[in-house]
């Protein structure tokens, strides 16, 4: 089983959100469980003994605390392991299967948009160059390429290079695989400027021979997503 959760970096990732992650592993059965917004440091999670004695943690930290890092069970071993400078990418093989964990920048400003499509237009596909046949890539994208993936301005929203990786590298979103017109959202807001509205930007897509079972998405307490 692989997860995606947002840790909501600017609450800092504090003793009780390690807790609450450790009981999410242990309710949810989780293999590998992909975080975004977070900085580790050495005394991370060491009152969580139930994470310490069954998973490694790959750290990608940032300047801030966006950064990103992956939880993976001692039973399967990551090779290859590639951390991106900005704090944002992972990527790692384990046996024939690529896996990703995506943070990009958030932010409907000029600047923030030309980075995002620059992370899909240029450093993903360039990281992928070696990757296996099959493989899972996720997290929070902060953008869309489907319209029902968001009630407000899906235009300022899409982004053109991701929809061109999906297509290029035969991703396929992991959710729709199973649930292809359901409406579902995993960000939710309320603001003076942008009113009330719902988007789908954290996703997962897969590729090669892999097939998707199961795929929900899930509430917790200490993050928007």
């Amino acid at each position: 089983i692989v997860a995606y959760l947002n840790c909501r970096g600017q609450t800092c990732f504090n003793i009780s959100k390690q807790l609450q992650i450790e009981t999410f592993l242990q309710t949810n059965h989780i293999d590998i469980l992909h975080l975004q917004e977070t900085r580790i440091d050495d005394d991370t999670f060491s009152q969580c003994n139930f994470v310490i004695s069954n998973y490694s943690v790959i750290q990608n930290n940032s300047q801030n605390e966006y950064g990103t890092a992956s939880l993976v069970r001692n039973s399967l071993v990551p090779e290859d392991i590639i951390l991106h400078h900005s704090g944002r990418i992972i990527f790692f093989n384990i046996g024939d299967i690529t896996f990703g964990n995506v943070y990009l920048p958030s932010g409907t400003d000029g600047p923030s948009r030309a980075s995002r499509e620059n992370f899909c237009g240029e450093t993903i596909p360039t990281l992928l160059i070696n990757s296996k046949q099959n493989g899972i890539i996720g997290g929070n994208w902060n953008n869309i390429i489907s319209k029902a993936d968001c009630t407000r301005h899906p235009e300022a929203k899409m982004s053109p290079c991701l929809k061109r990786d999906a297509n290029t590298f035969s991703w396929t979103d992991t959710y729709r695989s199973l649930y292809p017109e359901t409406q579902c959202f995993s960000h939710f807001y309320s603001n003076h400027r942008f009113g009330s509205g719902a988007t789908r930007i954290d996703r997962s897509y897969f590729y090669g021979d892999l097939t998707t079972t199961e795929a929900k998405y899930e509430s917790v307490a200490f993050s928007d997503h």
